[in-house]
């Protein structure tokens, strides 16, 4: 039986999308019969290999986004009741990992050439282990192998919509030793393709390689006994109190995660929604499951809310800027033909239009089968 390491961010990293899209990935590998391995890498002690230095990471932002981020740090120094009221759900996150997950021991920079002789298959992906802000040595594979251990990048997302000189003179001579080359977002290939990487597949994020009756395995039991719409976001939530007013009308309640990241934030510290504070990745499942509509700026939640055919919408978070991450959630979206779900100026137009899954449905079983088959043929390959 083949022995497969997956490299992506969840080491530590309490992020639903993050965590539920390794879990994923693990699951379809251990279906195809192989003996699949999440690697236990700490981001925070391995450093960028672009980024090296506090002050080359600042480069990146402008000065109002650098001042923004200082305020708010200092901020949360003066809130550290968040961090009492977030410990539930770390320790949801944590027990959920200890159930359902496969790992490695403890990796680092100095061990990661070990890899090749505990692993016949070594995968980059799925989620932004190609982001220049959160790539790292393990994610470009930046080690030799020479017993023929394979390198394959599955869904894995760059996030955004170039890379810069810097960027890529790091990135892509590694990236161009990969055997197999698949990536989450068109863009991603379109950007590889430029730097003469002719070979890069767009396949799905690994969540949806799952059907709805395996999540529903996963889901945990519904908390919210009337109808509600689920407002997750990383970002201020702009017609907050129109859309609030919009629901009330209707007899239905508004809820939201607050401090989604896991960390204070100014604007979930002022926002007047229903929150739901011990919200592990199975319970995120459940809220998405059981919501008549889905208000996001996340690309896992635009995900799951396509999954369980919910009514959702998606409004843009960060829209310029080198860093901004949009044009995953413009990819995701094209691919099912639902531009339409993108918020740009009426909302309430959005929201009172409702998606026709069925057609959704149909190109999600296409794509399932492209992508799941492409994965399949990566790793069996000679």
């Amino acid at each position: 039986m083949k022995r497969v390491a997956i490299c992506t961010l969840f080491h530590k990293n309490y992020n639903y999308g993050g965590i539920l899209q390794g879990l994923a990935l693990q699951n379809v590998l251990r279906d195809m019969g192989l003996d699949a391995y999440l690697v236990t890498y700490n981001d925070k002690i391995n450093k960028n290999p672009i980024y090296t230095t506090l002050l080359s990471r600042c480069t990146q932002y402008s000065f109002i986004e650098i001042y923004c981020k200082i305020k708010e740090m200092l901020t949360a120094t003066i809130h550290s009741e968040i961090k009492a009221k977030i410990k539930p759900r770390i320790e949801l996150f944590d027990k959920f990992i200890s159930n359902n997950f496969h790992v490695t021991d403890l990796y680092s920079d100095d061990s990661l050439s070990l890899l090749e002789k505990e692993f016949d298959v070594i995968i980059s992906g799925s989620d932004q282990v190609w982001n220049p802000n959160a790539v790292r040595k393990l994610y470009l594979q930046d080690f030799s192998v020479s017993n023929g251990t394979k390198k394959i990048a599955y869904a894995a997302s760059i996030s955004r919509n170039r890379l810069s000189n810097k960027e890529a003179k790091i990135m892509i001579p590694c990236i161009e030793k990969f055997d197999a080359i698949g990536v989450r977002e068109k863009t991603a290939s379109n950007i590889l393709d430029s730097f003469g990487i002719k070979d890069a597949k767009t396949v799905l994020d690994p969540t949806m390689l799952l059907s709805v009756d395996e999540w529903n395995n996963v889901v945990a039991p519904c908390v919210i006994t009337e109808p509600y719409v689920l407002v997750y976001s990383f970002s201020d939530c702009p017609f907050k109190d129109s859309l609030s007013d919009f629901y009330i009308k209707r007899n239905m309640k508004v809820v939201f995660i607050p401090y989604a990241k896991q960390e204070y934030n100014s604007f979930d510290n002022n926002c007047d929604l229903i929150p739901m504070w011990n919200v592990g990745p199975a319970e995120f499942l459940s809220l998405i499951k059981y919501s008549e509509f889905v208000y996001t700026d996340s690309f896992h939640g635009s995900v799951f809310s396509i999954l369980f055919n919910k009514q959702f919408a998606v409004y843009e978070r960060d829209k310029s800027g080198t860093t901004s991450k949009n044009s995953r959630m413009y990819d995701l979206l094209s691919v099912f033909g639902l531009d339409s779900r993108m918020i740009r100026d009426d909302h309430k137009k959005v929201l009172e239009n409702k998606v026709d899954f069925s057609n959704v449905n149909e190109i999600l079983e296409k794509k399932r089968i492209e992508s799941w088959t492409w994965l399949k043929n990566a790793v069996d390959s000679q």
